[in-house]
């Protein structure tokens, strides 16, 4: 089974934006389809959004930031922060 911390912190912060289709899945507590268009554009929308972020935050502290790391923070945070799991 596939963990969707990450993405699930990301979307609680405002950084995802669910399509009505994959909230719909997720609101009725279904299982997303391994491969699946939804898991693929989950996934990619995820992995930029860290990106994104990588980039803002190694510019504002003017610091290198690794992608690994601020994934890991982000997981982290929401195993610390079940609330933020929940969509």
């Amino acid at each position: 089974m596939v963990d969707y911390i990450v993405p699930a912190v990301l979307q609680q912060l405002g950084m995802l934006k669910y399509s009505s289709k994959l909230a719909k899945l997720i609101v009725a507590n279904n299982e997303i389809d391994s491969g699946s268009e939804e898991e693929v554009k989950l996934w990619t929308c995820s992995i930029y959004a860290v990106e994104r972020m990588k980039e803002l935050i190694s510019k504002k502290s003017r610091k290198q930031v690794l992608s690994v790391e601020l994934d890991l923070w982000l997981w982290s945070f929401g195993i610390q922060f079940p609330s933020l799991q929940h969509h």
